[in-house]
């Protein structure tokens, strides 16, 4: 009698048209009606402004890598699966922060730890020193983006504008150029120390530095639509 409960109790929900399913990640930080006037209206008419003061607009944004490692698909005899040896008890991390731009730059300062709000204010004095002219940078809006550190530094600067977006990895290109690295150069890297990090994101970066259309690549496969 309790079997025959049960089994009338597993199909009442099918019955009413469910079906069990795994519930999609999103972040509770996505504005999707931001989201949109962003992608429809505000991005458009920055990078049309940003054409006629002929300024460079760079995508920014952080990434990272621990010592704990990822690993990816590899080749490997049949029936021999192949290990990988990686510390197991250290945290220790490297962080990226840098830009993109349409034709083709690709800026970027590495840090050990996590990127602070000084760690924001030293990656735009290097954009300065590095590039001529008015610069617009896109941030997200996290909270290091606009800390007062950051926002009592960028006023001061005449050729720098900041603007913060809505957050959307999809829309962002310099997320492209994060997963490119990670997946080229990083997946199943045996590195021991936050040195064999740093020098794997330096060689990532050379090598999408030197890929002529690469970064181009970054912009057509986001949702941005200018």
């Amino acid at each position: 009698m309790v079997n025959q409960a049960q089994h009338v109790a597993r199909n009442v929900p099918h019955e009413l048209g469910f079906s069990p399913q795994r519930p999609q990640r999103k972040a509770i930080e996505r504005d999707e009606t931001a989201i949109a006037m962003w992608l429809e209206t505000t991005h458009p008419e920055i990078v049309k402004r940003g054409g006629k003061e002929n300024a460079t607009i760079l995508y920014c944004g952080e990434t990272g890598s621990s010592l704990k490692g990822a690993t990816g698909t590899t080749w490997a005899e049949i029936g021999v699966t192949p290990t990988v040896y990686l510390p197991t008890a250290c945290w220790d991390r490297v962080s990226i922060i840098g830009g993109i731009a349409r034709d083709g730059r690709v800026l970027s300062n590495s840090v050990i730890g996590s990127v602070k709000s000084a760690g924001v204010v030293l990656f735009l004095e290097y954009v300065l020193d590095t590039i001529s002219g008015q610069i617009i940078v896109m941030f997200d809006n996290a909270r290091i983006h606009k800390s007062k550190l950051v926002t009592t530094f960028v006023p001061n600067q005449a050729r720098l504008e900041v603007v913060n977006t809505p957050y959307a990895p999809e829309c962002d290109p310099v997320e492209w150029l994060w997963s490119w690295v990670k997946r080229t150069g990083l997946l199943g890297l045996p590195a021991r120390s936050v040195s064999d990090l740093r020098a794997a994101w330096r060689r990532g970066l050379a090598r999408v530095r030197s890929r002529a259309g690469l970064v181009q690549s970054f912009f057509a496969g986001s949702a941005l639509k200018s």
